[in-house]
């Protein structure tokens, strides 16, 4: 078979405009691998690579823009191990200054699925 790799930022989010992908060719995304037609449209937060592995299939995939707030700023996810411990308190992105943390509790267009 043909393989592809694709290598986006962690935590990009990205939607999965048309796909078919006959068996045994596979799209591989997070490390769950799908056949068939059951992905289109479906939006997929990033942790690992985007896959391909066969002859038979397509797809399209098309990167969502960041989050913005009012101030312009892109509101960007941060690996688990820059985390704060449980126990500190942030800001909600809203009320964050420039270059802060703050939790993404779906201000501005966060995403609640990603825990961050």
């Amino acid at each position: 078979g043909s393989i592809c790799i694709a290598k986006l930022p962690p935590f990009s989010v990205v939607r999965l405009t048309d796909f078919y992908a006959r068996y045994p060719s596979r799209l591989v995304i997070n490390g769950a691998e799908y056949s068939g037609n059951i992905l289109e449209n479906q939006t997929f937060v990033l942790w690992s690579h985007i896959a391909w592995d066969g002859l038979d299939g397509h797809f399209q995939i098309c990167m969502e823009a960041p989050p913005l707030c009012p101030d312009g700023f892109e509101l960007t996810p941060v690996p688990v191990e820059e985390c704060p411990a449980g126990a500190e308190v942030l800001s909600n992105c809203e009320e964050a200054e420039p270059g802060e943390l703050c939790e993404g509790n779906g201000q501005c267009g966060t995403r609640t699925d990603i825990n961050n």
